[in-house]
């Protein structure tokens, strides 16, 4: 999963806050995302916590990965943008640390 989120999910986190420069993605798709990341990690999270660990990961996912594609999705660019390329620069740094460890 590590492997997954340095090649395709961190950078297209960064593509959609840098303003999507070579084609663009239509926001109903991100909205889609948004919602579907919340929905996941939140189910994900609540079996997490049921089986007695701690679901602080699908937490941040559902606190702040998902909102801010929601927010990008509804709103547009601005400094949702630079959140978003901020949560792909960690997820691509935090993932590739993990893949060298």
């Amino acid at each position: 999963m590590s492997l997954l989120h340095v090649l395709l999910f961190g950078p297209l986190l960064i593509y959609i806050g840098a303003g999507m420069p070579w084609f663009s993605i239509p926001s109903y798709i991100i909205v889609g995302l948004g919602v579907f990341i919340i929905l996941f990690h939140a189910y994900k999270a609540y079996g997490v916590f049921t089986a007695g660990g701690t679901p602080w990961i699908s937490l941040i996912h559902v606190l702040l990965v998902g909102p801010a594609l929601l927010a990008y999705g509804l709103g547009g660019p601005g400094y949702v943008g630079e959140l978003l390329i901020m949560l792909g620069f960690a997820a691509v740094g935090y993932h590739g640390y993990y893949l060298l460890v």
